[in-house]
């Protein structure tokens, strides 16, 4: 299965590069190069949703994830240093 990032248009600074909806989760792109995949099962549906939300609007989601650090930051499915690397572990 492919995934296509989206650019993360946000007008303020931001460590957020892209994003993209994939499976049960969202895959989030940081300015360093890393790969974070959050998944409802275990970062909560509520969590993705609103993490979804803010990268559509592209405002708040580098700001909602370490707002809420224990249960999005903390309880992330997957990191890797490349998006294939990552696709590979989920």
């Amino acid at each position: 299965m492919s995934v296509k990032m989206q650019p993360y248009q946000s007008n303020h600074p931001t460590g957020v590069v892209a994003y993209a909806e994939y499976r049960n989760g969202i895959i989030v792109q940081f300015q360093k190069g890393v790969y974070y995949f959050y998944s409802a099962d275990k970062t909560g549906r509520e969590h993705v949703n609103a993490m979804l939300e803010k990268a559509t609007k592209g405002e708040g989601l580098s700001s909602y994830i370490s707002q809420h650090r224990k249960e999005v930051w903390e309880n992330y499915h997957a990191t890797a240093n490349s998006l294939s690397e990552l696709l590979k572990k989920i």
